[in-house]
């Protein structure tokens, strides 16, 4: 992401001088004006890729387009992910919807930017997080459907989903969560989280659990989800859950649902 702002860079500065748009037409070679393909702007690989050559007239590609991007790259990961400071290069100059264009003409197609705004330069897009709502999907059907690989967690039994609902009223509250936490190489300053809600629906063979909450730890709902569906099958009781999370401690066995089920859904500030 961060080499990508380095690409967007490289080119306002080379059309902003001339007052060229930003976003239109599609970049091009700048020796015999090719139009560069989506695979040949990937920033700083495709330069690697290439040697450096037009893939269509083989000419030298200038050195500035790749320390550009690396540049920048290693600028935002001393500083820290703050969008806010790319944005005052062009602030008097591109509206939010402009930004939100030029963003997407250069993303890959599996990344889209849906919305921009102006922010104060004290932001930081992790540390201003006020909270977050998390998705987790189950598929309880006997057979995953293809679309639903690496986008849901296949559990092929039947789930008792009123008690699944049950269960996870639990977790709402302020809690110590450290029994559904786990070690991520340094320790916690805290443990304590708040939870608002757990909404549990269930549309056909999908079940989808919504976490909205001040903010989670190493693989929090992971571990959560992982205890909801072991009571959901007749594996654990009810009660256990409850003193685990009483306990404020992670000495008991513990299973972690797999990753591919887990979304991030939205971030408050």
């Amino acid at each position: 992401m961060r080499l990508i702002f380095g690409s967007f860079l490289n080119v306002c500065i080379s059309r902003l001088p001339r007052k060229e748009s930003v976003v239109h037409p599609r970049s091009r070679c700048p020796q015999c004006g090719a139009p560069i393909r989506w695979y040949d702007n990937i920033p700083l690989l495709s330069w690697i890729l290439l040697r450096g050559r037009c893939r269509d007239c083989k000419e030298s590609i200038p050195w500035r387009y790749p320390v550009v991007e690396l540049s920048v790259g290693i600028w935002f990961l001393t500083r820290g992910w703050q969008v806010g400071y790319l944005v005052d290069l062009a602030k008097d100059s591109l509206s939010t919807a402009r930004w939100r264009e030029a963003l997407n003409a250069l993303m890959p197609p599996a990344i889209r930017v849906l919305h921009c705004r102006y922010v104060s330069q004290n932001f930081h897009a992790r540390l201003s997080a006020k909270g977050k709502i998390y998705r987790y999907r189950i598929w309880s059907g006997s057979v995953l459907p293809p679309f639903e690989y690496g986008r849901a967690w296949h559990v092929p039994r039947r789930l008792d989903f009123d008690l699944l609902k049950k269960v996870a009223k639990r977790f709402v509250g302020t809690h110590d969560f450290a029994a559904f936490a786990a070690n991520r190489g340094k320790p916690e300053k805290s443990t304590v989280r708040t939870i608002y809600s757990v909404a549990v629906r269930r549309s056909g063979s999908c079940v989808t659990i919504d976490f909205d909450g001040d903010g989670f730890l190493y693989k929090m709902i992971r571990l959560i989800v992982g205890a909801l569906v072991r009571c959901a099958l007749g594996k654990s009781r009810v009660e256990d859950v409850t003193d685990w999370l009483a306990s404020a401690r992670g000495g008991h066995a513990r299973f972690a649902a797999p990753a591919e089920g887990l979304f991030l859904v939205r971030v408050h500030y």
